[in-house]
């Protein structure tokens, strides 16, 4: 998984492998490395897989499989397809207990971070009645969890405030303080960091 965060195209190619194998009557992908290679796969998937993905995590008799799919899909890099699994939130098709977490999910990845949290505010009302009450508290700061500037932390708190009043404060305070974390490391090491994953690039590009 974490070869594949970082663009290890041979990573990459042997996970997709591995899953149309799976799906063709071949052999199982193994348990131990299965989350990892379909992380892998949703990372890459185009419209046919990302299809066939959703049909997997809405049809899923186990709530670990559907959970397994739901995190796959939140993988995905391309922004259409994470904008239209946004939006399955939205219908009847996503199991209820996945939908304060779903937005949150796509927003781990950072390229998705600003979209997500926009989806939220935008579609609080209809997400929030979809929610339970212990998960609604729960929406706007988990679609935050990728920021890691302190703007972002204020923006959370006023926007948690006039969406959901005193009942989210301290979900959002909690969220927030972490996100002023992140800032603070960002600030302190932001160019060593840039500079060791590009190095970690190098690497794997000479070593596939």
């Amino acid at each position: 998984e974490v070869l594949g965060r970082f663009g290890d195209e041979a990573t990459l190619r042997k996970s997709m492998e591995l899953f149309k194998a799976e799906r063709n009557g071949g052999a199982a992908i193994a348990p131990s490395i299965r989350p990892g290679v379909l992380a892998n796969v949703g990372r890459r998937a185009d419209a046919e897989i990302f299809a066939e993905l959703v049909k997997r995590m809405t049809t899923a008799t186990r709530v670990e499989d559907g959970w397994l799919y739901a995190s796959a899909l939140a993988h995905v890099e391309d922004v259409a397809l994470a904008r239209q699994l946004l939006a399955l939130t939205l219908g009847d098709t996503v199991p209820s207990q996945m939908v304060s977490w779903l937005p949150g999910m796509v927003a781990g990845n950072h390229t998705h971070g600003a979209m997500a949290y926009g989806f939220v505010v935008d579609n609080f009302d209809v997400l929030s009645r979809k929610t339970s009450e212990q998960g609604r508290p729960h929406l706007l700061p988990s679609a935050a969890s990728g920021f890691n500037e302190s703007a972002r932390a204020t923006a959370l708190i006023a926007d948690q405030k006039r969406l959901l009043g005193d009942a989210g404060e301290k979900t959002a305070k909690q969220a927030a303080a972490t996100i002023e974390l992140k800032s603070r490391i960002r600030m302190r090491d932001g160019a060593s960091l840039a500079t060791s994953s590009r190095a970690v690039r190098g690497v794997s590009a000479q070593n596939p």
